[in-house]
């Protein structure tokens, strides 16, 4: 057989060398797209008790010197004459306090904290798809075990969703507002113009009433735990639905069990929002509060979510808050990390401006725990340290009632009946 000619044996060569380069990079991609993807791992317990540990049941009660005992995703047994099984894991709680997990109100999970922003194009994607495992872990290691999931982009957040409750993912529970419906180019939108993934995914812009109820119907359809509806016309730059769509929107997300929040802007919209039954009002104003909208607030049984880590240099929106406070009103606490810090520990920021304007540290407690659940309509099983609640639970170092900022020495926190903070690490 005569010899391959030179540019033949180049050839293999060349062919050879992209296959090497071919599977090495395929190699590459595999491990970076399965490598840190924060998974659920089956704990090696059947089960943990704490003991000689203070209990903060969410109701605003204190319980001494307790031993909290959890089975699989459940709390078992609260008191002084729990009987601990031999398998179990235990902590001893002496110096430390147990109180239900926390819930961010009003995260938008897909933004990015100040640390994202400063990776690159590739990281962010990576991030993507992954699900955002350091947004998963910086909330659980701030004893955030519950979110509220708005303007999400609705296929991602609802496969998240999933893979949390199919323990295929670790990270907090979530609970799911579909996309915010809107009028025609009004807000959030506006904001999304040019990208047609995030227009489509995070809103749904309606012309007509029946066009947004099948829209409701869609979205209860598809299990989403909530409704958000845009009724912010900002300093009128924006289109905004018709006072007679956001009833019927509200009457069609109630009619469905489903809970429904009304961003607003302004006194009458928060008025409107009011009038139509909404379950929740996000930001609320950033005017000062007339006397017919504080006298509606009052009279109402509205969650107010001003969301102040969202508007840092608003002095008015923090004015609000406590003069909202000293009515009696209920505050929603969420912060995600819009402008800035971190997931988590934004939240806790924001509970400590709170206790700065005069509210009391067990009422803030509540409305991060108890509150929030009752207006997820959870509260039959997330939000109070009893039995047969949910086992999502924060245990940090000093007493959070007397000092919110005994939330920043987190020690564990337990999500569905599984440690993932340990002496203040994260397992993983």
């Amino acid at each position: 057989m005569a010899n391959a000619s030179p540019r033949s044996k180049y050839f293999r060569i060349f062919l050879i060398s992209v296959i090497a380069f071919s599977s090495i990079s395929a190699a590459v991609m595999f491990t970076l797209m399965n490598s840190g993807l924060y998974k659920y791992e089956e704990p090696d317990y059947e089960g943990v008790a704490f003991k000689n540990i203070d209990v903060f049941v969410g109701d605003g009660t204190v319980l001494q010197d307790q031993t909290v005992i959890i089975r699989k995703d459940e709390i078992q047994c609260v008191g002084t004459d729990c009987e601990i099984p031999a398998d179990f894991r235990i902590v001893d709680g002496t110096d430390l306090s147990l109180m239900p997990g926390l819930v961010d109100m009003q995260c938008g999970f897909y933004s990015l904290d100040v640390a994202q922003q400063q990776e690159g194009a590739f990281s962010q994607t990576l991030d993507l798809i992954k699900q955002h495992p350091s947004t998963r872990k910086d909330y659980q290691l701030a004893g955030v075990t519950s979110i509220r999931s708005v303007g999400d982009a609705i296929d991602n957040i609802l496969l998240l969703r999933k893979q949390l409750q199919d323990k295929e993912f670790q990270g907090p529970r979530l609970f799911v507002a579909g996309p915010t419906l809107t009028a025609p180019e009004g807000y959030p939108a506006v904001l999304f113009q040019g990208d047609d993934y995030l227009t489509e995914q995070a809103t749904r812009q309606i012309s007509s009433t029946q066009e947004g109820i099948e829209q409701v119907q869609w979205m209860a359809d598809n299990r989403v735990n909530g409704i958000r509806i845009s009724y912010y016309e900002g300093k009128g730059e924006h289109p905004r639905i018709a006072a007679e769509t956001l009833n019927a929107l509200v009457k069609a997300a109630n009619d469905r069990s489903l809970w429904v929040s009304v961003l607003t802007e302004s006194n009458e919209e928060i008025q409107a929002a009011i009038g139509a039954g909404a379950n929740m009002i996000e930001y609320g104003t950033d005017a000062e509060l007339d006397s017919l909208t504080l006298s509606q607030l009052k009279a109402s049984d509205v969650l107010y979510i001003p969301a102040l880590k969202n508007h840092p240099t608003d002095p008015q929106r923090l004015e609000n808050a406590e003069i909202l406070y000293r009515d009696s009103v209920q505050l929603g606490i969420g912060a995600g990390a819009k402008t800035g810090g971190a997931f988590g520990s934004s939240l806790i920021e924001e509970m400590l401006e709170l206790e700065r304007i005069g509210m009391p540290a067990p009422e803030i407690l509540q409305s991060a725990t108890t509150t929030a659940a009752r207006y997820l309509k959870s509260d039959h099983h997330l939000g109070l340290i009893k039995p047969r609640y949910l086992a999502d639970l924060l245990i940090v170092k000093g007493a959070p009632w007397e000092e919110i900022s005994a939330l920043q020495n987190v020690q564990y926190v337990v999500q569905g009946g599984v440690i993932v903070v340990d002496q203040g690490k994260l397992v993983e």
